[in-house]
């Protein structure tokens, strides 16, 4: 349920904001505004999100999961991606962000993610 959530709420949501990261990547990073209504779907999963893990540390469970990881990875790319809107999605959505957190710092994908040369959380 959780993988399916990742890939068809949270990246369709962040659809078009991955698709002008990766589009403008071979120029330097290019940020392209994306009109606020592709936004508001973001925060529309994000929100619900957020709601279930208001009382949760893991998604399945008392243990991080295949879940948690891709649910992580989802957050990753929406707070990358949306460049403008990063960081008022991390305080916004908090308990997202403490999820995000807590499975990013887990020594295997701190591990993971520093020999890809990934920086993690929203651009501040």
């Amino acid at each position: 349920m959780w993988i399916s959530f990742s890939e068809n709420e949270l990246d369709a949501a962040n659809g078009a904001f991955i698709a002008a990261h990766f589009a403008h990547k071979d120029k330097g990073g290019l940020q392209v505004t994306q009109p606020e209504d592709e936004f508001r779907k973001v925060a529309r999963v994000m929100a619900a999100l957020d709601e279930v893990l208001l009382i949760r540390t893991f998604l399945v469970g008392e243990r991080l999961t295949l879940a948690d990881i891709a649910i992580a990875f989802s957050v990753h790319l929406a707070y990358r991606c949306n460049k403008r809107y990063s960081e008022e999605l991390a305080k916004r959505y908090r308990h997202v962000y403490r999820h995000y957190n807590s499975v990013m710092r887990h020594p295997k994908i701190k591990e993971v993610m520093r020999q890809a040369g990934a920086t993690l959380g929203p651009l501040r």
